[in-house]
């Protein structure tokens, strides 16, 4: 539980940050999680101005105190790590784009369509 919560925390953090400095109806959040085969698949899309700037496919933050920001995916990333997930972003130009994959035990994923509403 602490894992999805520190997933979802901040993909959040990060979405809301970028988007408050656009104009408001300009403002997008988008986030869905589905089942693929045997993965759970996050993705989200949120609005942003400035460029995203990597090193080594690390995002590097844009603010002036980098000791104290910058982790947020690093934490996404060690959770991910757990459970043998990865994720995969693109700068966009106007957006930024986070796609999660997570391994499910097949049993879990027969599960979750005994279960489904549709």
């Amino acid at each position: 539980m602490i894992d999805v919560c520190s997933i979802f925390s901040n993909i959040l953090d990060n979405a809301m940050e970028a988007c408050l400095k656009i104009k408001d109806n300009e403002r997008k959040i988008y986030i869905r999680g589905t089942i693929v085969k045997n993965y759970f698949v996050l993705k989200s899309v949120n609005s942003k101005k400035n460029d995203i700037k990597t090193d080594d496919n690390n995002i590097i933050s844009s603010k002036k105190d980098k000791y104290f920001h910058g982790i947020g995916l690093k934490s996404v990333e060690n959770s991910l790590n757990k459970y043998n997930g990865e994720f995969r972003f693109k700068d966009l130009g106007n957006e930024f784009e986070l796609d999660i994959y997570i391994p499910i035990e097949s049993e879990v994923n027969l599960n979750y369509e005994k279960n489904s509403i549709m």
